[in-house]
């Protein structure tokens, strides 16, 4: 927790007029319309700020703190007659009227930090800026009860159950105290009964999840909260260890939600605090280091369950399989498949919104700690959230194939969602990439495609696809630092297409991950009809049954 490195980056980015710390406002594409590169200053970074130099017990938290805070307290909604009662825009440069639309998680990010300010560092600051912070962590847990988030979004139902649970302990309300522990113990429920967290093995929400959790450990005695939390950090290390690959020191797929595809700086310092162990983080997240600091005390993973973090897990390749969500159909079960090079996870069937990672890939060169290897569903170069993707994998070998869903947005799986499935596009395609030093991409013959590096490469088996009566074209190009293979559904002029009317869409391809020294398979990729709306597709002992036809997301 290296909190001075921290204060000394954000220094320089502090506003001389309201002393809030500033950046460049990079967002995934929804509730705010900031334009990107926009100089902004976040609530949410603010109040870390705050909390950073209260840890550090900076010299500067005397003077900083109250202005801070104080204008975080300033733009929360607090008209108990409005929906957004309690929660607090994304920035100081946009309002919640402004957003599209404004995210009411934020009653639960900014409503802990106040708690554990309160909680650790109350005999830090006046008594003026106590009271106001009791009444915004109150307006913050009673919109938090209000929403009342089911306990399938898992880091927020964690972070709300910890949020009320320190309202209901320091205010005191014993009704929020009451409303944390069903919350809490539905989450915990939830998990049993599924298997496992419903953002399945996120690199994003599971070290958020840890991070909250740890918090709760901070700000809470009240033995239930604490002893329900203890059981969900089991679970979240163990789903953790199973997926961490110790070769490349990444996080294996499959992933339910994902901002980056490589391991970042906060995750590591949370997991080397929780471990014990050192992690290398990849070059190419340096530069991001100084840019993040754990405000909590992780709590450490139990001892049984650390072998899962080391070399020797790899030392004979293996192969896990783990439901993650149960629904009435079927349910979604991740595969993911190591070695002591090597990792390939995919998820027998999700959506293709951009936090998505359905089927992924890392293998280390000698130029390289860990090349990427991922499968996208591109909307004019943005991620479709309304395509489907079905996968079978044995061991290093996957099969997938898409369709369309007509309750799913554009960029969003939610918040664009039209009447109808109708958009427009000027492209539409299949894309796998491959990222890292010394990427290459060629062809094989006609219907077989290498990704490559170092000792390692994906082999991608194609064959007859079609996209409303045309063929799909298979195309070779660059992208920043690495090579994609796009298999392109819809090229030309801007084409409005109402899914919900296409009855002739087949795209399906196999991969397998292969030394360079092993021969790339023969076998041919087989596409037969099911019925009058589907297909069956089928490599080697893998397959898939796909409809032609757009269906709902769990149809």
């Amino acid at each position: 927790m290296d909190l001075q490195a921290y204060l000394q980056h954000f220094q320089p980015t502090l506003d001389p007029k309201t002393s809030l710390p500033g950046k460049a406002f990079k967002g995934p594409g929804y509730h705010s319309l900031i334009p990107e590169g926009t100089w902004v200053h976040h609530t949410r970074e603010a109040m870390d700020f705050a909390l950073a130099l209260l840890n550090a017990n900076d010299p500067q938290a005397p003077t900083l703190v109250p202005i801070i805070v104080g204008q975080v307290l300033d733009i929360q909604e607090t008209d108990p007659t409005k929906k957004t009662f309690g929660i607090w825009p994304w920035t100081f440069e946009e309002s919640l009227e402004e957003m599209s639309p404004p995210d009411w998680n934020w009653a639960d990010f900014i409503g802990v930090r106040i708690a554990q300010m309160l909680k650790c560092h109350a005999d830090q600051l006046d008594d003026t800026l106590v009271d106001r912070m009791r009444t915004a962590l109150d307006h913050a847990a009673w919109s938090i009860f209000r929403r009342n988030m089911h306990a399938g979004y898992t880091n927020i139902a964690v972070m709300g159950a910890g949020c009320t649970a320190a309202a209901g302990e320091l205010l005191p309300e014993p009704r929020l105290l009451k409303y944390a522990q069903i919350r809490l113990q539905n989450v915990v429920d939830h998990v049993a009964a599924n298997g496992s967290f419903t953002e399945y093995n996120s690199p994003t929400y599971s070290i958020v999840l840890l991070e909250e959790l740890s918090r709760i450990f901070l700000f809470c005695e009240d033995p239930l909260i604490r002893a329900l939390s203890h059981e969900l950090l089991v679970k979240a290390w163990e789903v953790i260890g199973e997926h961490f690959h110790p070769a490349t020191h990444q996080w294996a797929g499959p992933h339910a939600r994902a901002y980056s595809q490589l391991i970042g700086p906060m995750a590591v310092k949370m997991l080397e605090e929780g471990l014990g162990l050192r992690i290398p983080l990849h070059p190419l997240n340096h530069d991001a280091a100084d840019t993040v600091a754990a405000m909590v005390p992780t709590q450490p993973c139990a001892d049984e369950l650390r072998g899962l973090f080391l070399p020797e897990k790899t030392q004979s390749p293996i192969c896990i399989q783990r439901q993650f969500s149960q629904f009435a159909n079927s349910p979604q079960v991740g595969t993911t498949w190591m070695n002591d090079i090597a990792t390939l996870g995919s998820i027998n069937w999700e959506d293709t919104w951009n936090q998505r990672r359905p089927i992924l890939a890392y293998w280390k060169t000698d130029q390289d700690p860990a090349v990427s290897l991922r499968v996208r569903f591109m909307h004019d170069g943005y991620d479709f959230a309304s395509g489907m993707i079905r996968s079978h994998q044995v061991d290093h070998r996957v099969l997938c194939a898409l369709s369309f869903v007509n309750d799913r947005g554009d960029t969003h799986v939610n918040l664009d969602v039209k009447d109808k499935p109708i958009f427009t596009f000027s492209e539409l395609a299949m894309q796998w990439e491959l990222v890292g030093i010394g990427v290459n991409i060629d062809a094989i013959d006609e219907h077989r495609f290498e990704l490559s590096a170092g000792d390692y490469r994906a082999v991608l088996h194609t064959g007859f696809a079609s996209f409303m009566g045309n063929p799909v074209k298979w195309e070779i190009s660059q992208m920043e630092r690495g090579v994609t293979l796009k298999a392109i559904c819809y090229q030309g002029q801007p084409k409005e297409i109402d899914l919900s009317q296409i009855n002739d869409f087949k795209l399906a391809c196999a991969l397998e991950l292969i030394p360079m020294s092993q021969n790339a398979s023969t076998d041919k990729l087989a596409i037969e009809p099911v019925g009058h709306s589907g297909y069956s597709a089928s490599w080697q002992d893998l397959q898939v049954q796909v409809p032609t036809v757009c269906q709902s997301y769990l149809d």
